[in-house]
């Protein structure tokens, strides 16, 4: 019986030449900006059962992409309100409620973001673009947690911003996601903001991001269009924004371009 082959997690790297305000894996910083994780490949669970048992497997795992995959994509569950979420983002949603229903956080929801992010794709029934601004598309939004999908057009990108103190991961579901980091600037600092570091990240990987950590911005690497799954450890609603030539601040309040699949705004 032949053993299914192992696939070792594919290093993570920093794309484009080295600069002074590029960083990459373990390398040390002074902002200490977290490594991004690798693709994670869940473990094939059907290569550990016995040879009576994988046919079913086999068949199960089938109908999964088939469901998956144009023009069935589009079938979901109904849970709550209406709303329709498909099965691989439900399951999901259900590990982060279990996730924060208790004290651990950290490492594991990063590999639950990770494990999904590098293998499944039903989240394009949930991903809308517009050639205006990004989007941000509403998936689950419970007391505990927020997870939205980002979309980003071609040249689009977020404005350097905070998190309002909370926790904040980021998963990349399509193309590659480029990470500008700011310090905070100080109280009544009036000038430029320059950045301290900048990394891409590619599929399946994560990234996590604080208050204390830095400010960020956020786009497709290249100015490509790219997709990203950003959870944070508590909806926010409004945020603080830093204009990169002034330091002014202003809030803004955040919207959704879609919720659970439906849209509610209309950018032209």
């Amino acid at each position: 019986m032949k053993r299914a082959a192992s696939t070792a997690p594919s290093p993570a790297r920093t794309k484009g030449s080295a600069s002074s305000l590029r960083w990459r894996p373990g390398e040390s910083s002074s902002w200490a900006a977290p490594e991004p994780i690798p693709a994670l490949r869940p473990a094939l669970l059907y290569s550990r059962c016995s040879p009576r048992v994988r046919p079913h497997a086999r068949f199960l795992r089938a109908a999964t992409q088939l469901l998956c995959s144009p023009p069935f994509r589009s079938v979901a569950f109904l849970r709550g309100e209406g709303a329709m979420i498909t099965p691989q983002l439900d399951a999901l949603v259900e590990s982060l409620r279990a996730e924060f229903a208790g004290e651990s956080r950290g490492k594991v929801v990063a590999r639950l973001l990770a494990d999904y992010a590098s293998t499944e794709s039903d989240w394009r029934s949930f991903a809308f673009h517009a050639p205006k601004s990004y989007t941000r598309n509403l998936v689950e939004r419970n007391e505990h947690f927020e997870l939205l999908i980002l979309c980003w057009d071609e040249g689009q990108e977020s404005p350097i911003h905070d998190h309002e103190g909370q926790d904040c991961w980021m998963g990349v579901l399509d193309g590659d996601i480029e990470e500008v980091r700011y310090d905070t600037p100080a109280e009544g600092w009036r000038g430029p903001l320059e950045p301290r570091a900048s990394a891409t990240f590619e599929r399946g990987q994560v990234a996590f991001i604080r208050d204390d950590i830095a400010l960020h911005l956020v786009r497709g690497h290249g100015g490509a269009k790219a997709v990203s799954l950003h959870l944070y450890a508590a909806p926010i609603d409004a945020c603080s924004i830093y204009c990169p030539e002034t330091g002014e601040i202003s809030r803004r309040t955040l919207a959704y371009h879609s919720k659970r699949g439906e849209l509610v705004t209309v950018q032209d």
